[in-house]
C-alpha cells in the first residue's frame, strides 16, 4: 500500500476510538508521515482506521487479552487499522512509524525520521502488550512524554512535554507519595501528643529521620486509612496508594513494643507487621474503591517474606535489588561475603518467596551508581538477563532507577532507551538496539563511542570485579592504562564529530573518563590537584550538570570533590 509520493498523502484517517490518545494518535500519524514524506496534500485512496473495525473483524473481544497498553495492527489492501487500550491506541501508532518506517525515539529531542519520496508498507497482522504491566525507567529525560509515550512507559513521573500525559493515555497514577510514605500518613508532628503512634526502640518510644512507625496501634491504621481513602476520592485517576516503609538500612529502627516484636516472631521477619497492616488498609477500601491497589515495599530489612501472612489481592509489592551485585546477573554472581551467603542469591531466593504469595509483584531495580553518577559503571550487559529473570518469575512491574530527576548520569541516554526496550520486550534483540542507538545518537563517532564500550566492558569481564550500588571507581579494573586508552578514543571521536550537537555528545563521555581519572589517579601535588577539582566542575557547569551524586546540588558535589581529590 502507498500511502504518500509525489508530495501526496494518498490516506484519510478515520477516528473508531473513544480513548483519551485517540487526538494525539491521530495527529501523530499525520505530523510523523508529512515529516517523513514531505508530502502536504491528501487524496484519501487508502483508508488509516485508529480504533475497532468491524468490517476487518478488529472487534473488541479481539483486544480483551491486550489490556491497557497492548495494540494490534493490521495492514490490508487499502486499509490500515490501529487499535489498543488505554494507552495501547498511541503506542500503536509510534510501533507502526517504528516498525515499519525506521522511526527510532532516541530521546525526547532527538528522534530519527528518515525521509522518503515514497511511502509504502506491505500487508501485515501484528499484535503486541507488554511483559510488564508497570514500565518505568527512572531517568531525567524518560520523564518527557516525547520520550515516555512513543517508547510505551507508564509511570507516574512523567511530566509535562510536547503534550501532556493525559491526552497520550495517562500513566499508572500513585497517591498518598510515591514511596516511603510513613512520615506522610503519620508525621513526626503527631508525636508530642501522640508518642505510642512511634516505635518502641530500645525501651523508649522514638520519632525522628527514618524511624517507621507503631504497626500494631489501631489509631495508626484508621488515620492510615482515612488518608489513603482520601487520595483516591480527591483524584480519580489515582490507581495506587503507596502505604510504605520510610527510607533506612537500619534495622533497628521498626517497631519493637510487644505487640509489634509478637509478629515478627510468628513471622519470621519485620515484612510481617508491614503485610499485616497493609493487609488491613486494603481490606477497608476494596469495596468503595475496587480496582484500585494498596503498594508497599519489600525493602532492606523486610525484603524476606513473611511465614504467615499473604498480602491480598489488592496489595501490591515492591522488591527493592539495593543491596545487589550489578556487574553480574542476579542468578550469575559468585560474590561470597562475609557470613558466607553469595550476595544475589539472597534476592533471587526473595523473588521466588515474594512472586509465590502476592497476587501482583512489582521490582524495583538498579541501574546506576547512587555515589558516583559520572564513573563509568558497566552494567548494562546485566540488563537483559535479569530481566528476562523477572519475566520469568511473573513479575508484573518494574522500576529501572536511574539518576532520576538528576540530569544527567554515565551514558544515561542510551541507558534510558535500552531499559525501555526491555521493559516491554525483555526478549528483543538489545544488542541491535545499542548499536543502532550509538550510530543514530552519536553519528561519525559512534565507532569511538563502541570501541569505548568495548575497552570497559571487556576490562571488567578480564577482572570479574564485582560493583553495587554504591561502588567506588575501581583501579582493579578502571587502571590508568585503561583510562588513557579510553582518552585516545575520546581524541578520535571529537575529530570524527559530525557537529557541535555529537560533540557535546563526546563530550560528555570524556567527562566519565575525566571523574574515574581524577578521584583514581589525582596529581601527587596539592595545588595541582584543587586546581584539577576546579577545572572539572567548570566543565560539569558548562555541561549543566548539578550533582555527581544522588541527593545533592552543585555545591555539595564541589565540597565533596574537594574532599576526595585534595584532602
Amino acid at each position: 500500500m502507498i500511502l504518500a509520493q509525489n508530495g501526496c498523502l494518498y490516506y484519510s484517517v478515520q477516528v473508531n476510538s473513544k480513548e483519551e490518545c485517540a487526538l494525539l494518535a491521530r495527529s501523530e500519524f499525520d505530523r510523523l508521515m508529512k515529516e517523513i514524506s514531505g508530502a502536504q496534500v491528501f487524496s484519501p485512496v487508502n483508508h488509516v482506521i485508529l480504533g475497532l473495525s468491524l468490517e476487518h473483524g478488529v472487534t473488541e473481544e479481539c483486544l480483551t487479552d491486550l489490556g491497557t497498553d497492548g495494540f494490534r495492527i493490521v495492514v490490508r489492501e487499502d486499509t490500515i487499522i490501529i487499535a489498543g487500550g488505554q494507552r495501547g491506541l498511541i503506542y500503536g501508532v509510534y510501533a507502526f512509524f517504528e516498525k515499519f518506517l525506521g522511526v527510532r525515539y532516541l530521546t525526547s529531542e532527538e528522534w530519527h525520521i528518515p525521509k522518503r519520496s515514497v511511502v509504502a508498507v506491505a500487508p501485515c497482522d501484528v499484535t503486541e502488550k507488554p511483559a510488564f504491566l508497570y514500565r518505568h525507567t527512572f531517568y531525567h529525560d524518560a520523564h518527557n512524554p516525547s520520550f515516555a509515550v512513543p517508547n510505551r512507559l507508564n509511570g507516574d513521573h512523567m511530566r509535562s512535554g510536547s503534550f501532556n500525559r493525559r491526552s497520550a493515555g495517562d500513566v499508572i497514577k500513585y497517591g498518598v507519595g510515591f514511596v516511603h510514605t510513613f512520615d506522610k500518613l503519620i508525621p513526626d508532628s503527631m508525636f508530642e501528643e501522640h508518642p505510642e503512634y512511634f516505635p518502641m526502640i530500645d525501651g523508649e518510644r522514638q520519632k525522628g529521620m527514618f524511624r517507621q512507625r507503631c504497626l500494631s496501634n489501631p489509631e495508626v491504621l484508621a488515620i492510615t486509612i482515612d488518608k489513603v481513602k482520601e487520595a483516591f476520592r480527591a483524584d480519580d485517576s489515582v490507581r495506587i496508594a503507596s502505604v510504605s516503609q520510610n527510607d533506612t538500612a537500619e534495622e533497628g529502627f521498626y517497631c519493637q513494643c510487644p505487640a509489634c516484636k509478637k509478629v515478627l516472631e510468628e513471622e519470621g521477619s519485620p515484612s510481617g507487621s508491614v503485610i499485616r497492616f497493609v493487609n488491613s488498609v486494603a481490606d477497608a477500601i476494596k469495596d468503595e474503591f475496587p480496582g484500585r491497589f494498596i503498594d508497599t515495599l519489600a525493602y532492606r530489612y523486610t525484603r524476606k517474606a513473611p511465614l504467615k501472612t499473604k498480602p491480598r489481592d489488592n496489595v501490591i509489592i515492591r522488591l527493592c535489588s539495593i543491596e545487589c551485585c550489578f556487574s553480574h546477573t542476579f542468578e550469575d554472581c559468585d560474590e561470597v561475603l562475609s557470613d558466607g551467603r553469595v550476595r544475589n542469591q539472597t534476592f533471587v531466593e526473595d523473588v521466588k518467596a515474594w512472586g509465590a504469595i502476592s497476587k501482583t509483584l512489582y521490582i524495583w531495580d538498579y541501574i546506576v551508581n547512587f555515589l558516583h553518577y559520572l564513573t563509568p559503571y558497566p552494567n548494562m550487559h546485566c540488563l537483559q538477563k535479569n530481566m528476562q529473570f523477572f519475566a520469568k518469575h511473573h513479575v508484573d512491574g518494574v522500576f529501572s532507577q536511574g539518576c532520576g530527576d538528576m540530569e544527567y548520569s554515565e551514558l544515561c541516554y542510551l541507558r534510558a532507551y535500552l531499559a525501555a526496550k526491555l521493559l516491554w520486550n525483555p526478549d528483543c534483540n538489545l544488542e541491535a538496539h545499542a548499536k543502532e542507538f550509538i550510530t543514530l545518537y552519536y553519528k561519525g563517532a559512534a565507532p569511538m563511542v563502541m570501541q569505548y564500550l568495548k575497552l570497559i566492558y571487556s576490562r571488567l569481564e578480564e577482572t570479574k570485579t564485582h560493583i553495587s550500588l554504591y561502588t567506588d571507581p575501581n583501579p582493579e579494573y578502571l587502571t590508568k592504562e585503561l583510562l588513557e586508552e579510553c582518552y585516545k578514543c575520546m581524541d578520535r571521536a571529537e575529530i570524527l564529530a559530525d557537529d557541535e550537537k555529537v560533540l557535546r555528545r563526546v563530550g560528555l563521555i570524556r567527562l566519565n573518563v575525566d571523574y574515574a581519572y581524577l578521584l583514581l589517579y589525582p596529581s601527587e601535588v596539592r595545588e595541582e590537584r584543587e586546581k584539577q577539582v576546579d577545572e572539572f566542575m567548570a566543565k560539569m557547569k558548562k555541561f549543566g550538570i548539578k550533582s555527581v551524586q544522588e541527593g545533592a546540588d552543585f555545591d555539595f558535589s564541589y565540597r565533596r570533590m574537594k574532599a576526595i581529590v585534595v584532602k
